[in-house]
């Protein structure tokens, strides 16, 4: 969090400044030494604080994402992530892919083949999501890849055990195939 290291940065600087001002050291710094000093520490400030408000702001979106999403309201959840997705933030807080919530909501509207690419570019987000996983081996079902579609299965259950839809996706897949063994367990 910005403001976390801001306070930090603060504080040291109380401390160095502080220790500098009782102890009186036979060394001085040139006056262009102190001025560069000063202008690299305003700018890279300024950069922090832009970053900052950037992601503030994003954060702001994603969690008028979460409700929509929460509402059913997928066009809005589409609006708020368009609006919360930059360079800085790709990633909500709990690390889903910003992408993923646009898919899903896509998915939910219909919209199959783009809902499939949000997924693709969630997976190049995080490929260790196991939600981004079960959606990309539902797209790669939709599009008749049979052999992808257990790989990001199995994936996804390897990453979270626990995860029942992929497993219930995965036991769908060997049943389908005949692999009643496969499908048992």
């Amino acid at each position: 969090r910005v403001e976390l290291l801001t306070f930090l940065t603060l504080i040291l600087a109380a401390i160095v400044s502080t220790y500098h001002r009782l102890q009186k050291s036979p060394i001085r710094l040139s006056h262009s030494a102190v001025t560069l000093t000063l202008i690299v520490c305003l700018i890279s400030a300024i950069a922090t604080t832009v970053v900052g408000i950037i992601r503030l702001n994003g954060e702001t979106h994603v969690k008028s994402a979460w409700l929509a999403k929460a509402a059913g309201n997928w066009s809005e959840v589409i609006r708020q992530v368009d609006q919360a997705r930059s360079p800085l933030l790709t990633l909500d807080p709990t690390a889903t892919p910003l992408l993923w919530y646009r898919g899903v909501a896509r998915f939910s509207l219909n919209e199959t083949e783009q809902a499939c690419r949000d997924f693709a570019l969630a997976y190049r987000d995080n490929p260790n999501h196991p939600h981004v996983l079960n959606n990309l081996g539902t797209c790669a079902e939709l599009g008749g890849d049979h052999n992808q579609v257990v790989d990001y299965y199995e994936q996804a259950v390897l990453i979270a055990p626990r995860f029942d839809d992929a497993w219930l996706n995965l036991t769908a897949v060997y049943y389908n195939r005949g692999e009643y063994v496969r499908a048992d367990s």
